[in-house]
């Protein structure tokens, strides 16, 4: 009721829905009318337990968290129609920062993680704040201890949000090296996000199922898939694992005929796209 008042006198309010169970996704959308949905029980969770079972591989992630990337397969197929409804996010103030020691660990290795996020599909993407830089909520607030989390319960001087603020306004060279490689990769990627328009208008092919014995591709560890709209094609490649990976993505016909696009010598359905993908990252081929 309020939803529908609301927007009869300011029809551009967007209302975001704080959903924890895919169950009730539907009813928000379609009876409850929030214009998206937290993917919190789909993606975010999915990609959070990709990340600690991979960062695990390094240092000893308890065995019952441990997941495949075709999680990620698995729950777009599960949304349907009510994919372009979901807001994704790595980050909130309920879950632990990406950066922290129960978590990613450094924000770093959020790369892979943050590409599917952003590219996969047109929904839109939620940062918070000093996601950017990889503040890590390591510190004993108070009322909160050192669990992962930003100052949920307490007034506090968060110390990479000064560094940032400084930075930003005429102290260059405040922020830790690690800072500022994280903030340039998050700026990159947000900006080429917002402007690439297979991006924001495009479809997406997934093709994982179609490379599961291609040449250096891992169906637990990696995840590959295509976004296309006019003139512009995107390959997207995320390396989940510790060790660099050199992969042959190979392309199917049918995504050609799905997408409406024309096969070239650079990309067509005879020969593999060779893609090397640091660990935890990601790459974005455009053609």
């Amino acid at each position: 009721w309020v939803i529908r008042e609301v927007k009869a006198v300011h029809p551009d309010v967007i209302f975001i829905g704080e959903v924890y169970r895919k169950e009730g996704y539907w009813q928000f959308v379609h009876e409850g009318g929030f214009d998206y949905l937290y993917d919190k029980s789909g993606l975010y969770d999915a990609l959070a337990a990709i990340v600690r079972k991979n960062v695990g591989d390094d240092g000893g992630v308890p065995s019952e968290l441990w997941q495949s990337t075709r999680l990620i397969t698995w729950n777009w197929q599960r949304l349907g129609d009510l994919q372009p409804r979901m807001l994704n996010f790595l980050e909130n103030h309920d879950e632990q920062r990406f950066a922290s020691d129960f978590f990613g660990r450094d924000a770093r290795n959020s790369f892979a993680a943050l590409y599917v996020s952003l590219f996969f599909n047109t929904c839109p993407f939620m940062l918070y704040f000093g996601e950017e830089i990889g503040e890590r909520g390591m510190d004993a607030e108070g009322l909160s201890d050192v669990n992962g989390r930003t100052s949920i319960f307490d007034w506090w001087s968060v110390a990479s949000l000064r560094r940032l603020w400084n930075e930003i306004h005429g102290c260059p060279g405040d922020l830790e090296e690690n800072e500022r490689q994280v903030l340039k990769r998050y700026r990159g990627a947000l900006n080429f996000a917002a402007t690439s328009e297979a991006i924001t208008k495009g479809n997406t092919y997934d093709l994982c199922y179609c490379n599961l014995s291609s040449d250096g591709f891992n169906e637990d560890r990696h995840f590959a898939f295509l976004r296309h709209f006019g003139s512009e094609t995107l390959l997207v490649v995320c390396n989940f694992s510790s060790v660099p990976a050199n992969i042959s993505i190979d392309i199917p016909s049918d995504a050609f005929d799905l997408l409406n696009m024309e096969q070239s010598p650079e990309l067509n359905s005879a020969s593999p796209v060779k893609v090397s993908v640091p660990a935890y990252d990601g790459v974005v081929l455009r053609f």
